[in-house]
């Protein structure tokens, strides 16, 4: 075949007829078509319409007038507006209606209408589909009276209810809720914040804790607080909280329940003996806190013990030094001078020596290990040998310390 040379026609056999593919599309899709001439008024129903509504292909004639007979007479008027909407606006109009099937029942369609114009823009046909929403209607129905049941349960208890999902920053009220807090009637959604502000101060603690335990639990929960209503300031009552903690399909938390005031309703003792409750809550994290506290104080002695005793060690081996070599030089000579500047600071490291030992025994006390010993000691000599330290400073400073051995009965 050589460049540029048309592709040949498919032969006139070839080709598939209209028809059937037509009939084929028909098959395939789910609801009804039915066709009205406004000018001859002839009509058109197709198989799936007459199946529909229970009929067999001759059962049902070719007439306009059949479908509108067989329209419930509730709703007749609002098919006539359809199809009246549709022949003047030239759109596509849709409508709810119940049409009597073979079987002598009233079904829910759907009839979507669109009207088709000849060449010179008047309007000649009338094309719409029918949809059975039958079961659709029905269970939409029976929620509805489900949900009026619900609503009249509520209305009729003492109870308000409450739904929010966790983390969120509002939460629906039911009006009888909104009632119980001292709220107008609204939305129904309020602010977390504006509710936690109205409990008391000394329940919202607990109310926290139980509310954070049923989530992390995804379980019931039941609390007992005051509250102050928001039309009576600084006037608190009694609620009973009972709410439920459960994960959604997305995986958030929902919680929701029942609120109650149960002021008066609760007998004093019962009121004394929530409030014993919730004191012994109290009660009992202030003894977690203090046992905390005690037990990071006896690790912070520990360690200063350990502190102490380590420092002891590592000052002791050098003083022991000093004395060590002190006592040698006074024993290789030296003039009477020298052999007094080395007794100084022979002394110096022994009382620095005694201060390391004091250190050693303030740690054994607070550990209670210190043990007290009966030894003698000279007292005039430790009197001699504290003055000499300080003697340096006195005589720098121009000023003279004396002690007097007979002023102490021993």
């Amino acid at each position: 075949m050589s460049v540029g040379m048309p592709y040949p026609e498919p032969p006139e056999t070839a080709r598939e007829p209209d028809v059937p593919r037509f009939d084929r599309l028909l098959g395939s899709v789910d609801e009804g078509l039915w066709e009205h001439n406004l000018v001859t008024g002839a009509a058109w129903f197709s198989r799936r319409f007459k199946h529909l509504l229970g009929f067999a292909g001759t059962e049902w004639p070719d007439d306009a007038s059949v479908l509108r007979l067989r329209v419930h007479p509730e709703d007749l008027a609002g098919f006539d507006s359809v199809r009246q909407r549709a022949s003047q606006d030239g759109l596509m109009a849709a409508h709810q209606m119940r049409l009597l099937c073979r079987d002598g029942h009233w079904r829910w369609f759907r009839t979507r209408v669109r009207v088709w114009p000849d060449v010179n823009g008047r309007p000649t046909h009338l094309v719409g589909t029918l949809h059975d929403i039958d079961n659709e209607v029905r269970t939409m129905t029976e929620l509805g009276a489900v949900t009026q049941r619900f609503e009249r349960a509520i209305a009729a208890s003492e109870e308000g209810l409450f739904d929010a999902v966790w983390g969120h920053e509002k939460v629906y009220l039911s009006d009888r809720a909104r009632e119980l807090m001292g709220m107008p009637p609204g939305s129904g959604l309020v602010s977390y914040q504006a509710l936690r502000e109205r409990i008391h101060p000394d329940d919202l603690e607990m109310v926290r804790q139980d509310l954070a335990a049923a989530v992390a639990g995804l379980t019931r929960w039941q609390s007992v607080f005051r509250a102050e209503r928001l039309d009576r300031p600084g006037e608190y009552r009694w609620f009973r909280e009972r709410g439920t903690a459960a994960r959604e399909t997305d995986g958030r938390i929902r919680v929701w329940g029942l609120l109650a005031d149960v002021t008066d309703s609760m007998s004093e003792t019962e009121r004394l003996e929530s409030r014993v409750a919730r004191r012994t809550a109290e009660l009992a994290e202030a003894l977690r806190v203090a046992e905390e506290q005690r037990q990071f104080a006896e690790s912070a002695n520990r360690a200063k013990a350990n502190f102490l005793g380590q420092m002891s060690h590592e000052l002791r081996t050098p003083l022991n030094g000093v004395i060590g070599m002190t006592e040698l030089a006074l024993r290789a000579g030296a003039t009477p001078e020298q052999r007094r500047f080395l007794d100084m600071a022979q002394q110096s490291a022994r009382s620095m020596l005694h201060v390391v030992e004091d250190l050693l025994d303030f740690a054994r006390a607070e550990a209670g290990k210190l043990t007290l010993e009966h030894q003698p000691f000279d007292l005039a000599r430790l009197l001699a040998d504290t003055f000499r330290e300080f003697m340096p400073d006195v005589r720098e400073r121009g000023l003279r310390m004396m002690y007097d051995l007979s002023l102490i009965h021993i």
